[in-house]
C-alpha cells in the first residue's frame, strides 16, 4: 500500500467581490496561458487523472461561504512514498483566469488589478522543496507559492491512499491569507466584505507514469 504516490499540487487562494447572477463558465481558451511544468522522469513519476482531480477553494463574502474551482491547471509529480525526502518533487501551475467563483460579478472582478491582476501575473506557481512522511498514510509538503510576483512559504498536509489497482488518491487542504499575496485591495483589503482566509481543497488522483 505504499508503493506509490501522489502529492498535491499545492496552491492557491482566492477571494472575490460582488454577488450577483450565477456564473457562466469563464472564457479561457486552452493554450492561452503557458502551463508547462518541468519534466520529471523516473520510476516514481505519476500521471494525473485530470477528469478525476479537482482544485477548489472555499472563501466568504458578506460572511457567507462560497466554493469555487480552477478549471485550467497542470502539475508534475515525482515521489516515492517510502522515501519522499529522497524522491519527492511537486510543481504545479494554475491559470488564475480560469477561476470560477460562482457568480459573474466575482468572476469578472478576479482578473482585475486589485485581485489577481492576470494581465501581468497570469499564473500561480507552487514548488515543493521537502516532502515528509508523517505516518499512517499522511504526508506534508513544504514549498513555496507565488501569486502576483509574491512568494510565500506554504506547508500543505495531505492524506494518501493507494487503491488495489495502484491508483493514488490524495486529499489535502491548506488555509491561506489572501492579503499576504496582495490579493484584494481598496475596500476589500481588510476582510470586511470578503474574508481574508481562503481554504484550498485538493483532490488528486494519479497512476504510475509509463
Amino acid at each position: 500500500m505504499t508503493k506509490n504516490l501522489l502529492a498535491l499540487a499545492g496552491l492557491l487562494l482566492i477571494a472575490a467581490c460582488g454577488g450577483g447572477e450565477p456564473a457562466k463558465t469563464p472564457n479561457v481558451e486552452q493554450g492561452e496561458v503557458d502551463l508547462t511544468v518541468r519534466e520529471m522522469a523516473g520510476p516514481s513519476t505519476w500521471e494525473i487523472d485530470r477528469e478525476a482531480s479537482t482544485i477548489r477553494f472555499r472563501a466568504t463574502q458578506n460572511n457567507k461561504e462560497f466554493i469555487g474551482t480552477f478549471g485550467a491547471w497542470n502539475a508534475g509529480i515525482l515521489m516515492n512514498p517510502e522515501s519522499p525526502a529522497e524522491e519527492g518533487e511537486i510543481e504545479a501551475i494554475i491559470d488564475l483566469a480560469s477561476a470560477d467563483a460562482g457568480t459573474n460579478d466575482r468572476n469578472n472582478a478576479l482578473p482585475e488589478e486589485g485581485w489577481f491582476n492576470t494581465a501581468l501575473h497570469p499564473t500561480a506557481i507552487y514548488r515543493s522543496n521537502d516532502i515528509t512522511d508523517t505516518g499512517e498514510g499522511s504526508y506534508n509538503a513544504e514549498g513555496t507559492l507565488t501569486i502576483k510576483g509574491i512568494t510565500r512559504d506554504v506547508s500543505m498536509p495531505f492524506a494518501l491512499e493507494i487503491a488495489e489497482d495502484g491508483r493514488a488518491i490524495a486529499d489535502g487542504s491548506v488555509l491561506l491569507d489572501r492579503s499576504e499575496f496582495g490579493v484584494g485591495s481598496g475596500e476589500f483589503a481588510d476582510g470586511k466584505w470578503v474574508g481574508l482566509e481562503v481554504e484550498v481543497l485538493l483532490h488528486i488522483e494519479a497512476v504510475p507514469a509509463g
